[in-house]
């Protein structure tokens, strides 16, 4: 929580000093000087871990927890419309959705009307520029995936090694044959915007299977343990859950593994699978749940 709020500081702090006509999303980002905020879209780094701050708003008992989750919900937020990522804010949407969906079995409307009003507000602030950039659809990204899948074909088992998406790209990069509305973007671009083809490029099959089987197995063990575990449980499966479904629908247009972050967070809601398979599987844990349905009183913050 503090390094995502220090990293939200740092935005604004760099906003401060920026010259009004230059307070551009990509100038903000770039004059913050961050080693995570490279680019607009990397506000997927504040908006994958809102699940984890609505499980610590749902189920702790300090209210300094509490009013400390909500305010770094409404900061994301408020920086989803500031840095107008359209992909943040599919996200953010989807995985409210499943959040609620999996922890409560329905939808809190009145949880997602106050959220829509936050984001409605933001964006009047700011002049309406994300419903403006998402209504203007146009994208640069088709060209970027078909020259990924270009390499796959070349390379299909191994791929062209780690990070070599950027080094090679161009050579199957092709820039006629798409609708008016795509964007050819001929400049430099070290990923191809999409986490599953980037891993086709670079490890191949290997490399796309072995993400798949781990991924696959996290959402088999907490379908397996839902029904067993309490309301603290479920809300902390519900986390895990939303955020897993947010960090892959957001694979599909921007993550990729140059991003420190985005293996850091992969790997952080693999451990939290991990540890909560472990709980459910100690012996104390198994005799508690056989002699009463549940994990009694289990503390999952």
């Amino acid at each position: 929580m503090a390094a995502l709020l220090f990293q939200a500081g740092n935005l604004f702090v760099a906003a401060w000093f920026l010259p009004a006509d230059a307070r551009t999303p990509a100038d903000i980002v770039s004059a913050a000087n961050s080693v995570i905020l490279i680019v607009p879209n990397d506000v997927l780094f504040f908006v994958l871990s809102m699940p984890l701050f609505l499980f610590l708003f749902q189920t702790s008992v300090d209210w300094r927890v509490r009013c400390a989750a909500v305010f770094t919900i409404v900061v994301t937020l408020l920086l989803v419309m500031w840095l107008q990522s359209r992909t943040a804010l599919l996200v953010t949407a989807l995985m409210l959705g499943v959040y609620f969906v999996v922890a409560a079995r329905r939808l809190p409307w009145k949880s997602m009307i106050s959220a829509s009003l936050v984001l409605g507000v933001a964006d009047l602030v700011f002049g309406f520029a994300l419903i403006d950039k998402v209504m203007s659809f146009n994208d640069s990204r088709l060209p970027l995936w078909q020259a990924a899948w270009a390499m796959f074909l070349e390379e299909p088992l191994t791929g062209f090694g780690p990070h070599m998406y950027g080094e090679i790209y161009q050579r199957f990069f092709v820039s006629e044959g798409f609708a008016a509305n795509v964007v050819v973007d001929n400049r430099h671009t070290p990923w191809p915007h999409n986490l599953y083809l980037e891993l086709l490029a670079e490890y191949g099959l290997i490399g796309f299977i072995s993400f798949a089987s781990l991924t696959f197995a996290a959402a088999l063990t907490v379908m397996r343990h839902y029904a067993l575990v309490d309301a603290n449980g479920k809300h902390f499966l519900a986390a895990i859950a939303a955020s897993s479904a947010g960090f892959l629908v957001a694979a599909l247009f921007e993550l990729s593994l140059l991003r420190l972050w985005v293996v850091i967070h992969l790997f952080i809601l693999l451990s939290f699978v991990a540890y909560f398979k472990v709980q459910q599987t100690n012996p104390k844990t198994v005799a508690s749940q056989r002699s009463s349905g549940n994990i009694k009183g289990k503390n999952y913050a």
